[in-house]
C-alpha cells in the first residue's frame, strides 16, 4: 500500500470509528424536518424543513418554538464523539430575546439541550458545543434542567436518534438560516501520532526523489 493511501486509510478508519458526520444541504434537505421542539420527543413533525440556495435550511416562525430536526440517526453507537464537538453554522436577521436552547440531542429515551447565545449578523456564524459537561448540557427540554452527567451524555451519544436544532429566537418574527450541522472526536493520541508520522515519512520520501 502507497504511503500516501496507508494515511488516508488510517485518518478514514479513526473517522468512522468515532462515527462523526456532517449535514451540508449541498443539494437538498437531507431528510430534515421541522416542528415545535418537543417534537423530538413525540416524533410527530410538521413536515420536511425548508431548503434554500445555496445550500442551507431556512424558516420564518415555522411552529410555536419552531426547531430543525435531523433524520433517524439510526441509533449508532457514537459514543466516541465524547469530548468532541457539536457544530453548526447560523445566521439570525433578528435580535434573539427568548432564553430557549439551540441544540438538541436524544436516545428516544433521554434527551439533553445545550444553548448558545445568537447574534444578528449579515453572514453564517459557527457555533460550537463541545460534548462533554463542559458544554452545559441539561436534562430534558428546558434550559433550567438537571445538568446532564457524563454518563447521560455518553448514553445519548451511544445510540443517537434524532438532533434538534432550535429556529425559535424570539418573539415575534423569525428568520434563520441553518448549515453545515456536524460533529466530530477528539483524535485518540495514537491515530495522532500515527498520522504525524506517516506525514513526516512522505515528506521525507518525496524530498528524497526530488535530490
Amino acid at each position: 500500500m502507497r504511503l500516501s493511501a496507508l494515511i488516508l486509510a488510517c485518518s478514514l478508519g479513526a473517522a468512522s470509528f468515532a462515527q462523526g458526520f456532517i449535514f451540508s444541504f449541498d443539494t437538498d434537505s437531507e431528510g430534515w424536518q421541522r416542528g415545535t421542539n418537543a417534537d423530538i420527543n413525540s416524533l410527530a413533525f410538521d413536515g420536511s424543513a425548508t431548503w434554500a440556495a445555496p445550500g442551507l435550511l431556512t424558516g420564518n416562525d415555522f411552529a410555536n418554538l419552531a426547531t430543525y430536526f435531523s433524520p433517524n440517526m439510526g441509533g449508532v453507537d457514537r459514543e466516541a464523539l465524547y469530548d468532541g464537538i457539536f457544530a453548526f453554522d447560523f445566521r439570525s436577521e433578528f435580535l434573539q430575546n427568548v432564553n430557549v436552547p439551540s441544540v438538541y440531542l436524544t436516545n428516544g429515551t433521554t434527551t439533553i439541550n445545550a444553548s448558545v447565545p445568537i447574534v444578528v449578523t449579515p453572514d453564517l456564524v459557527t457555533k460550537e458545543i463541545t460534548l462533554n459537561t463542559a458544554g452545559g448540557w441539561r436534562l430534558g427540554l428546558a434550559t433550567n434542567g438537571a445538568a446532564a452527567s457524563e454518563a447521560q451524555i455518553r448514553s445519548v451519544l451511544g445510540s443517537l436518534t434524532y438532533m434538534g436544532i432550535s429556529g425559535e429566537i424570539r418573539n415575534g418574527a423569525d428568520r434563520t438560516y441553518l448549515d453545515n450541522v456536524r460533529a466530530e472526536a477528539v483524535p485518540e493520541p495514537a491515530t495522532l501520532l500515527a498520522l504525524a508520522g506517516g506525514a513526516a515519512l512522505l515528506a521525507r520520501r518525496r524530498k528524497n526523489r526530488a535530490s
